[in-house]
């Protein structure tokens, strides 16, 4: 730390300042510990199938993104005692909350198998899954599953086997939660995209006439 005496100026690396006087110098510690990176860090994007992710560690719900659909703070957490993904209820409002999974490479004319394992916690819960090219509500509307009662607390598959798209690129799956207000938690876990169930080609024609 140095100080100017002619000009007034007190001077840190560490540490902000501004002349408040002729006479007097106000010094101000304002931000340390700062990182400041070339790029900003890349959002995880999945090339290959299959995508696995069983959302038991904060890490691995940190690969999804949450979107609080109601702004009401009310959403998508990871719950470190059942160690899943949960939606957490309102009091007041329906959910209306997006668990969105990375950016994955899928093609036109290929179908994809979606699952995942959902219980609640006590109370019955709704939700359903839908497909986009952005992380927002308004892109995810293609239906995967349609709406969906969990009516048990024992973990259940649920799956969409012939999944497609009509334009190859990068999809995010989002699970929306849109229970009923005044419920407990959706819990969710082994989230798995992979090649689907490809429709069988017929059998050749060994025998025909008119």
């Amino acid at each position: 730390m140095t100080y100017d005496a002619e000009n007034k100026v007190l001077s840190s690396e560490n540490n902000l300042f501004a002349n408040a006087a002729d006479d007097k110098i106000y010094y101000l510690t304002y931000i340390t510990d700062i990182e400041i990176n070339h790029d900003a860090p890349q959002a995880l994007v999945i090339d290959e199938l299959p995508y696995n992710n069983a959302l038991t560690t904060s890490d691995a719900f940190n690969e999804f993104k949450v979107i609080d659909g109601n702004g009401d703070g009310k959403t998508w957490t990871f719950d470190g005692t059942n160690h899943v993904a949960a939606y957490s209820y309102s009091s007041i409002n329906a959910a209306d909350d997006w668990l969105v999974s990375p950016a994955i490479k899928l093609e036109a004319g290929k179908a994809y198998r979606v699952a995942f394992d959902a219980a609640n916690n006590g109370y019955p819960e709704r939700f359903e899954v839908k497909l986009g090219k952005e992380i927002s509500a308004a892109a995810l509307t293609q239906p995967v599953i349609a709406s969906t009662d969990v009516t048990s607390a024992s973990y259940t598959t649920f799956e969409n086997a012939t999944v497609s798209v009509s334009e190859s690129g990068y999809y995010h799956v989002g699970i929306h939660a849109i229970s009923d207000a005044d419920q407990f938690k959706l819990l969710v876990k082994n989230f798995v995209v992979e090649a689907g169930l490809e429709a069988a080609a017929p059998d050749s024609v060994t025998a025909f006439s008119v």
